[in-house]
């Protein structure tokens, strides 16, 4: 090859040097850090509310203002709302399963800790609720023949709610305490 050859870089190593038309679409190329803050953006405006149009018409918007260059299709700014949906549901699930792990652990921390000091009736309560955060009893049916459409309706359904509730620790109470067992036989 010779020097004055157009495929020589300027060192003259014979690096070929880029055409206009690999030196655009290499431009055009989205590293990942920019398609990360591309989805956040996208993904704040749908936390603000923003529909498919809105988001359409504030990118256009900055674009014209110059303080975005993301020159890209719809079709591209749709994947990014799809992307950007996809993460509010990984955030989701992990913000879920995060609080789950806490909560059973702290409830076996309870456990443990009442077992230590003889309190079988916390213990009995905190496996009581241990088994309803994991599902393992159905929930209980509430008779209530009420249009849960009208204030009114709400309202009644709450009273009937709060008559099961006390009629539950109506039962509590009247259960015999082991600790006081313990005392009579002594």
């Amino acid at each position: 090859m010779r020097v004055d050859d157009p495929r020589v870089g300027l060192d003259g190593r014979g690096t070929p040097e880029m055409t206009v038309k690999e030196t655009k679409k290499a431009s055009t190329r989205v590293t990942k850090a920019e398609k990360i803050q591309r989805i956040d953006l996208i993904s704040e405006l749908l936390s603000q509310g923003f529909t498919r149009g809105k988001i359409l018409q504030y990118v256009s918007e900055k674009e014209a203002e110059g303080t975005l260059a993301w020159h890209v299709s719809e079709r591209h700014i749709d994947n990014y709302i799809r992307d950007a949906t996809a993460l509010f549901g990984e955030v989701a699930r992990a913000h879920n399963n995060q609080r789950f792990g806490r909560a059973l652990t702290r409830l076996d921390y309870l456990y443990a800790q009442s077992i230590a000091i003889n309190d079988y009736k916390t213990a009995l309560a905190v496996v009581k609720a241990e088994v309803d955060l994991i599902g393992l009893t159905p929930p209980k049916k509430i008779e209530a023949d009420v249009n849960l459409t009208t204030p009114e309706g709400l309202l009644a359904l709450f009273r009937t709610a709060g008559k099961e509730i006390e009629k539950a620790w109506a039962e509590e109470e009247r259960r015999p305490d082991p600790d006081d067992e313990d005392l009579d036989e002594a």
